[in-house]
Parts: structure tokens; C-alpha cells; sequence
């Protein structure tokens, strides 16, 4: 006897959560799969050194405006550094 409260499989299926076919959803996780371990695998690991700015890889988006703010705003700074 199964003691969870989440609801079977078939309902998140017949209410649009799932798509209705077990292909389809497989055919997307292996998309998404793909889409994710590409770049993923180009990143360096945790505490990579790098001898130069310029060897180090590009800040995201986010990541460069948030590091301008900081720099950027005295307050933020002191507080931060």
C-alpha cells in the first residue's frame, strides 16, 4: 500500500501537465538533456585559476551588471569588499 499523496502519472497527463505520450516527453528530456550538458561540459569546474583576465571565460549577462553595481555603488562596495 503506497502511503503518498501525490496523484498517478495519468492525471498530470489528462490535465496538461504531461504530454499525453511517454515518446513525447521522452523525446523532450533527451532535447533538454542535450541543450544543457553542451555548454556545461565547455564550463570550467570549481576554483579554476587562470594566469590573465583575458584566459578567463566571459561573465553572463547578470553576472557583469551585478559585478558594475558593486563596483560602481561606494555603499555596496564597502560593505561587500
Amino acid at each position: 500500500m503506497s502511503t503518498t499523496t501525490r496523484p498517478p502519472v495519468d492525471a498530470f497527463r489528462r490535465r496538461g501537465w504531461l504530454p499525453i505520450s511517454q515518446e513525447v516527453y521522452n523525446d523532450y528530456i533527451n532535447k533538454l538533456k542535450h541543450e544543457i550538458t553542451g555548454p556545461a561540459k565547455r564550463m570550467p569546474g570549481p576554483g579554476t585559476l587562470y594566469d590573465t583576465v583575458g584566459a578567463a571565460p566571459e561573465l553572463l549577462e547578470p553576472v557583469k551588471e551585478f559585478k558594475e553595481f558593486i563596483e560602481t555603488n561606494a555603499v555596496v562596495y564597502t560593505d561587500v569588499v
